[in-house]
C-alpha cells in the first residue's frame, strides 16, 4: 500500500527512512524522533501515516490516532504542506488506490476516507478535520496555531469551538513538528501536553496524544536509541537526491576602507551583486536577516532597472492577503520545482527567515547575509532543490562584524566551519550530502544558537484557560504566547489589522464576535516595531476629526479586551501598554501604517484596503427609512427595497445571511412632527450561508431550509450513535454523549427563541430556519441550551447535562449575566459550573473538551447529512433519559483554619493550602466564614499530610525557564521539587509574564534572595512541625527570623502599634512561618502576573466552591464573589510591605491582625 501512494505521489518507491518509518507506525511503536537532513523528504510523513492508519484498518486492530497535524513554523511552508495534503486527499478520495480508500472510508462514522485542514487562522480552516472525529484527517498550521489551540485559547478562534478544538487536537491525534530543532521552545510545550493529556484520553476510550519531532539534528536530552534515523550513507535513494550539486564562494566585505555600518555594507553588496544576474535568465533568491533589508534590496533592484513585476517580496511581516497575491505572480512562479520553462527573463525572490524553513522553491541562484550554521543550511536547501543543474550559491560577509553578541560568535563559528568544507573551483561543496554531515560535526552545537529559556505549564493557569467562556484579561492570566515561545526571543509579534469598524461602539465586542478577524487581514511585527508604528500613526493623527477609534486590541482569540478601544485623544503610553504579545492591534484604515506591498510602514499614509470581507461575505451600507405618519419602514439599497432587512438581503444578496448591522435608533425629536421621514444609513455584514464562523452562535441556526426542532434532534441523536459506535467509545461516555446530542436544543422551544428566529408559528418550533437574520436584541441574551438544562431538570446525568449547556461554548464555566436573568437561569448555571469543575477533574482538562466535541459534531453533521441520516430515524430505538449519575466527591470532612481575609498574607495562604491539597482531593470544597476559611471533603490529618510533603521540598533554579540575564538575579524562576511522585511546583510570581522584570509582586530586596527566603522559611518550619497537632493553628505559628515574603499584614511595619517588638535594626522579625511559605504558594496559584497590575483586588465567598470556582471567585468573575478587598502595597526603604487591605465598599479600615501569636 505505501509503494502504490509513492508511486502516485512521487513517481518514485520510499527511501529506507520512510519505509522504516511505515513499519514503525503500523505496529504501533511510534518513534518519538525522526532524524532526517535537511531535504530528506520529511513531508512523505503524510502520506506514511494514511498508508499505515489503512493497513492497520485492514488488520481490524487500529491503535494509531485518527488525525496526524504536521507543524511547521512558517506561515508559507503550511500552505505548500497543504498542496501535498490536497493531492493525498484527491488520490483517496478518487479511489485511485480502492484498497486504502475503502479501508480509511469503513473508520469514518459517514463513510470520508479523509478530510484535509489547514489551521492558519479563522476561516482558512474549512472545519473538515473537526466534522467527524472519527474520520482519518491531515491537520496542518504553525506552532501559534496548533499549540494556541492545543492550550484552549486558539488564535483567531472564537468561544465556540475553543475548548473543542482543544480537546480534539489533545486526544487521538498524532502532532508531527517539522523542523523541530528549530523550535525547540515549541517542542517543551508539545512534550508537557502529551503527558498532561494522557490521562485524559483513558478517561474517555481513545488514543492519547503522541508527538514525533522530525529533525535534522537530535537534541541533546533525546534517547537516540529510541530516535528513528535516515542514515544517508545506508540509503541509496536519498544519497542520490542529496548528491545534488552547489557551490558556495565566500565574500568578504572589507571594513578598513568603507564607511558606514558592516550590516549595511553586507546589504549593498548584495544588492549590486543581484544586479549582475538581470540579464541572465535565472532564478535568484536573496536571503536577509531583517525585512528593513529585504525592502531596501527590493528597492535597490528597482533603481538598477528591474521591473516590478520580476521581484517577489516574502518577510513574516507581511499581510496575508497580499502573501497570497505574491505566491500567484510571475515573479514567484519562476521558482517553482515544476516549472518547465528556464528561458524566461531574471525572477528575483527577496525574503527573510519566512522564506527559509521547508519552503518548496527551487532557486538557480542564492545570495545571502551571514546567519547561523542551522538557517545557512535551511537556505542552501532552496537552491537546486530538483538537483537538474549545479546550484550557485554566494554569501556575503563582514566577518560576523555584522552580528553583536552572541550571534557574533555563532555566525564567525559558522564561516570557519564552512571554509573548511570541501572546496574546488567553482567553491566549496554544499550539497545536501556535504551539510548533512556538518550537523553530525560535534563542533555544530557551536555554531547555532541553544535552546531558548521556556516557561513549563503551569496546571492553575492551564485550568483558567480551559475557563473559555472568559476572556483572558478577565482571568489575569498570561498568554499562552509566553509559553508557546522561547522567553529572549526579541522578535515575539503583535498581529495588525485594518478595518472599517462599525459606528454602533456600545456593542464593537458582539461585532467582533459575528465578524471575527481572518488570517488574510493580518499583518505581523515584533512587538517594539508596532508600538513604533502605533506612536507614528497616533502622531500623524492627531488633530483629525473622526468619531470612530483609531485603535482596538484583541486578545490572542479575537475578542475584544476591556477598555482597549482607544482614540486619537487618548493617551499614547496606555495605547502602547496594551500592545502585548499574542494580541491583536486593530487599525483604523485611514490612518494608514501599510504599503501597496503589503508591509507595515508608518510612513506610508494612504487609506489601507479592509480585506475583511474576501472570501467571506460582503459588507453593504444600505438605507433605512421610517414613515411617520404611516407607520412603515423601508430598507433599500441601490435600486432595490423591501418591508425588513431580510427581504432586502434575499434579493440583493442571495445566498447570504446576516451577522451584524448597526442599531437603528431614533431620537424623540425625529418623531414629534407627524409628517417625519425619517432616514438612516445603516451599515450591514453579510456572511455566505455555507460559512460558518468560528463562533456563529444563534446565526448558526439560519440554514438552507427550515427543520423542525424535533426532527433536528432525532437527527442529533442518530449522528450521535453512528459517531460513537465508529470510535468504540464504552458504555457511559457514549450513553452520554448519545443522550446530550437528543436533547441539546430542547430550550429552543421558548416563544422569545422562536420568535428571533421568525418562526410565524412558535406553536410548531424550528431548530433551523432559511430566514436571512436572527434577532439578537429580541433574544435579549437568552442561551438556548441553558434553557434546555432547565427543561430537562434532573433527567440527565452530570456529565450529559454538562454536554447539552456547554454546546455553544457557554458553561466553561459561566454564562453571560443577561443568560443568568432569565426565570430560573441563575441556579441552573451555577450548579453547572460546580458541576464542571468536577467533570474536568473525571476526565481530564482534554477529556471534557473532546466530549464537548463529539456532541458539537452531531449537532453539525444533524443537518449536513440529514438526507442520509432521515430514512434511519423510524428505525432507531427513542431517546431514553440517562440515569443521573452522582460524581465521587470523596469524605466530607470540615477544617476550619482561623484567617482574617483582610490580612493579604492569610488570604493567600489559603489557596496555597488548596494549591497543595487539589492533587489529592480534586473534589475539595472551601468557602470564607466570619472566623476564617473552611475545607469541606479533607480532616486535619489529610491537611498535615499536605503539609508534610510541602516541607520535603528541594530548591532548585528553573534552568529551563532561566534567562541568562537571571543567572545572577536575586529573585529568578525556581523550582520546588517533592519528595514521591507529586509534581514540582514553579514560583515564579516575582517575575512578569515574559521573566524580563521584577513583577509588583517583588517586595523584597537589597540583600534577600528567594532561594535563601525559601530554605530559611523551610528550615524554620520543620522545627516547628513537632508543635503543630491540628490545622487550627496553621497560621498562627511564628518565630524570630530574618526570611520572609512580606505578604503577612500582621507582621508588617503596620502592626508597630498593636503590641509586636520589631526591630528597625533589621536584626531580627516576627515571622509567621507556615504562613509565609504557603503564601507564596496561594500568590502562585490565584494570583501569577499579569494579575499583579493595577487595580488589583481580590474577593470572598460565603458559599461552598470547587477549587476551580474558587480561582475564579478571588477576582470577582462570580456572582457569589461578595467582599472585594485592596491591598495596600506600602514603601519600606528599598523594600514593599503588605499592609491592611481596605474593603471596596468602606471608608474605614481598622488595623487587622491576628488574634494571637505563637512564637
Amino acid at each position: 500500500m505505501l509503494d502504490a501512494l509513492f508511486r502516485e505521489l512521487f513517481d518514485a518507491p520510499p527511501n529506507a527512512w520512510q519505509r522504516a518509518a511505515y513499519v514503525s507506525f503500523v505496529s504501533g511503536a511510534l518513534p518519538p524522533f525522526i532524524k532526517v537532513p535537511t531535504a530528506g523528504g520529511k513531508t512523505a510523513v503524510l502520506a506514511i501515516f494514511l498508508a499505515a492508519l489503512a493497513t492497520q484498518a485492514q488488520a481490524g486492530a487500529v491503535t494509531l490516532p485518527r488525525r496526524l497535524v504536521l507543524v511547521v513554523n512558517r506561515r508559507a511552508l503550511v500552505d505548500q504542506a497543504s498542496a501535498l495534503a490536497e493531492r493525498l486527499s484527491g488520490i483517496i478520495k478518487d479511489r485511485v488506490i480502492p484498497d486504502l480508500s475503502d479501508a480509511l472510508a469503513r473508520l469514518s462514522s459517514r463513510g470520508t476516507p479523509l478530510a484535509v485542514s489547514t489551521l492558519r487562522g479563522a476561516l482558512a480552516d474549512n472545519g473538515d478535520w473537526s466534522l467527524d472525529p472519527a474520520t482519518s484527517a491531515l491537520i496542518l498550521g504553525t506552532p501559534d496555531m496548533i499549540g494556541s489551540r492545543l492550550l484552549f485559547r486558539g488564535y483567531g478562534l472564537g468561544r465556540s469551538r475553543a475548548a473543542t478544538h482543544a480537546g480534539l487536537l489533545g486526544i487521538d491525534t498524532l502532532i508531527v513538528h517539522d523542523e523541530a530543532h528549530l523550535a525547540p521552545a515549541f517542542s517543551g510545550v508539545l512534550r508537557e501536553i502529551e503527558q498532561l493529556a494522557r490521562p485524559s484520553a483513558v478517561a474517555v476510550g481513545r488514543p492519547p496524544l503522541q508527538v514525533i519531532e522530525m529533525t535534522a539534528t537530535l537534541p541533546p536530552q533525546a534517547d537516540h536509541s529510541r530516535a528513528l534515523v535516515g542514515a544517508v550513507a545506508d540509503d541509496p535513494i536519498l544519497a542520490q537526491r542529496m548528491g545534488a550539486p552547489k557551490w558556495l564562494t565566500l565574500h568578504a566585505i572589507p571594513l578598513t576602507a568603507s564607511k558606514g555600518k558592516p550590516a549595511s555594507l553586507v546589504v549593498q553588496a548584495l544588492a549590486e551583486h543581484a544586479l549582475t544576474y538581470a540579464e541572465a535568465s535565472r532564478a535568484v533568491v536573496l536571503f536577509v536577516s531583517r525585512p528593513d533589508d529585504a525592502a531596501r534590496i527590493a528597492e535597490r533592484l528597482v533603481k538598477g532597472g528591474v521591473p516590478t513585476e520580476r521581484i517577489a517580496l516574502l518577510t513574516g511581516t507581511l499581510r496575508a492577503w497580499e502573501r497570497e497575491q505574491l505566491t500567484r505572480s510571475d515573479a514567484f512562479q519562476r521558482f517553482s520545482p515544476e516549472r518547465t520553462d528556464e528561458t524566461g527573463p531574471t525572477a528575483y525572490f527577496i525574503c527573510t527567515s519566512a522564506g527559509e524553513v521547508g519552503l518548496d522553491i527551487d532557486a538557480d541562484v542564492g545570495l545571502m547575509d551571514l546567519v547561523t550554521l542551522d538557517r545557512f543550511i535551511q537556505r542552501a536547501g532552496r537552491v537546486n532543490r530538483r538537483g537538474l543543474g549545479i546550484g550557485e550559491l554566494v554569501l556575503f560577509h563582514a566577518g560576523g562584524a555584522e552580528w553583536g553578541e552572541p550571534l557574533q560568535a555563532l555566525c564567525t563559528r559558522t564561516l570557519s566551519l564552512l571554509e573548511e568544507l570541501d572546496a574546488q573551483t567553482a567553491g566549496h561543496d554544499v550539497s545536501p550530502l556535504s551539510l548533512s554531515r556538518l550537523t553530525d560535526d560535534p563542533r555544530y552545537v557551536e555554531a547555532v544558537p541553544p535552546p531558548p529559556p521556556r516557561r513549563s505549564l503551569e496546571p492553575a493557569i492551564l485550568t483558567q484557560w480551559a475557563m473559555t467562556s472568559l476572556r483572558l484579561d478577565a482571568l489575569r492570566v498570561p498568554a499562552p504566547d509566553f509559553f508557546l515561545h522561547g522567553l529572549d526571543d526579541e522578535d515575539r509579534e503583535v498581529e495588525l489589522v485594518w478595518r472599517d469598524l462599525p459606528s454602533d461602539l456600545a456593542r464593537l465586542a458582539d461585532w467582533f464576535e459575528a465578524w471575527p478577524v481572518l488570517r488574510q487581514e493580518r499583518a505581523r511585527l515584533p512587538i517594539y516595531q508596532a508600538r513604533s508604528l502605533v506612536e507614528a500613526l497616533w502622531q500623524r493623527a492627531q488633530g483629525v476629526k473622526n468619531a470612530l477609534p483609531a485603535f482596538a486590541v484583541l486578545d490572542g482569540q479575537g475578542r475584544l479586551i476591556d477598555d482597549s478601544v482607544f482614540s486619537t485623544q487618548d493617551a499614547l503610553r496606555a495605547i502602547e501598554r496594551r500592545i502585548q504579545p499574542g494580541r491583536t492591534l486593530v487599525i483604523r484604515p485611514d490612518l494608514g501604517g501599510l504599503a501597496v506591498t503589503g508591509l507595515p510602514d508608518a510612513e506610508q499614509a494612504a487609506v489601507v484596503a479592509d480585506v475583511s470581507a474576501e472570501g467571506r461575505g460582503q459588507v453593504f451600507t444600505v438605507r433605512f427609512r421610517a414613515d411617520i405618519t404611516e407607520g412603515e419602514t423601508t430598507w433599500s439599497y441601490e435600486d432595490a427595497s423591501a418591508a425588513d432587512l431580510g427581504g432586502l438581503v434575499a434579493r440583493c444578496a442571495p445566498g447570504h445571511k446576516v451577522v451584524f448591522v448597526e442599531e437603528v435608533t431614533l431620537p424623540a425629536a425625529d418623531l414629534v412632527d407627524e409628517d417625519a421621514v425619517v432616514t438612516r444609513a445603516v451599515k450591514v455584514w453579510l456572511q455566505a450561508r455555507e460559512i460558518d464562523g468560528p463562533d456563529a452562535g444563534d446565526p448558526a441556526s439560519l440554514g438552507r431550509c427550515d427543520r423542525l426542532l424535533s426532527v433536528h434532534l432525532d437527527l442529533a441523536r442518530w449522528a450521535a450513535q453512528r459517531l460513537t459506535q465508529a470510535l468504540g467509545l464504552g458504555a457511559p461516555v457514549a450513553e452520554a454523549v448519545e443522550a446530550g446530542a437528543g436533547v441539546h436544543d430542547l430550550g429552543k422551544r421558548d416563544t422569545r427563541w422562536q420568535t428571533a428566529l421568525g418562526n410565524p408559528d412558535p406553536a410548531v418550533p424550528l431548530a433551523k430556519s432559511r430566514r436571512t437574520a436572527f434577532d439578537t436584541q429580541l433574544n435579549d441574551g437568552y442561551r438556548h441550551e441553558l434553557g434546555s438544562v432547565i427543561r430537562l431538570g434532573d433527567q440527565l446525568s452530570p456529565l450529559a447535562r454538562h454536554l447539552v449547556a456547554a454546546h455553544h461554548g457557554w458553561a466553561r464555566p459561566s454564562f453571560t449575566d443577561k443568560a443568568r436573568e432569565k426565570p430560573g437561569a441563575s441556579p441552573e448555571a451555577d450548579q453547572i459550573a460546580k458541576a464542571f469543575t468536577r467533570l474536568n477533574a473525571q476526565y481530564g482538562l482534554w477529556g471534557l473538551a473532546y466530549l464537548e466535541a463529539l456532541v458539537k459534531s452531531a449537532d453539525v453533521l444533524a443537518e449536513l447529512d440529514a438526507e442520509a441520516l432521515i430514512p434511519s430515524l423510524d428505525t432507531t430505538k427513542p431517546a431514553e433519559p440517562v440515569t443521573p449519575s452522582a460524581i465521587e466527591s470523596g469524605p466530607e470532612g470540615v477544617v476550619d483554619i482561623p484567617a482574617d481575609p483582610r490580612n493579604f498574607g492569610e488570604y493567600l495562604a489559603a489557596f496555597g493550602l488548596l494549591s497543595l491539597l487539589e492533587p489529592a482531593h480534586p473534589a475539595l470544597k472551601a468557602h470564607w466564614t466570619p472566623t476564617g476559611f473552611r475545607l469541606i471533603g479533607v480532616d486535619d490529618a489529610a491537611v498535615l499530610d499536605a503539609l508534610d510533603c510541602l516541607l520535603s521540598f528541594e530548591t532548585h533554579l528553573d534552568h529551563t525557564a532561566l534567562r541568562p540575564a537571571l543567572a545572577a538575579e536575586k529573585f529568578p524562576p525556581v523550582l520546588l521539587h517533592f519528595a514521591g511522585a507529586r509534581p514540582p511546583i514553579l514560583i515564579n510570581n516575582w517575575l512578569r509574564p515574559d521573566f524580563e522584570k521584577g513583577s509588583n509582586w517583588k517586595l523584597s530586596a537589597g540583600q534577600t534572595e528567594a532561594v535563601n527566603i525559601l530554605r530559611g522559611l523551610q528550615e524554620a518550619a520543620r522545627k516547628l512541625r513537632p508543635s503543630l497537632t491540628g490545622a487550627t493553628d496553621l497560621l498562627q505559628i511564628g518565630t524570630t527570623m530574618k526570611e520572609r515574603f512580606r505578604f503577612d499584614a500582621g507582621t508588617s511595619w503596620s502592626a508597630l502599634d498593636a503590641g509586636f517588638t520589631l526591630n528597625e535594626d533589621d536584626r531580627f522579625s516576627t515571622v509567621r512561618v507556615f504562613l509565609e511559605l504557603l503564601s507564596i504558594l496561594g500568590l502562585q496559584f490565584a494570583f501569577a502576573p499579569p494579575a499583579d497590575q493595577e487595580p488589583f483586588r481580590y474577593s470572598t465567598w460565603t458559599a461552598p466552591l470547587p477549587i476551580g470556582l474558587c480561582l475564579l471567585a478571588a477576582k470577582g468573575l462570580l456572582p457569589v464573589a461578595d467582599q472585594h478587598l485592596i491591598p495596600r502595597r506600602v514603601p519600606s526603604g528599598q523594600m514593599k510591605d503588605i499592609f491592611t487591605s481596605e474593603i471596596t465598599l468602606a471608608h474605614e479600615v481598622r488595623p487587622c491582625l491576628p488574634k494571637y501569636l505563637i512564637v
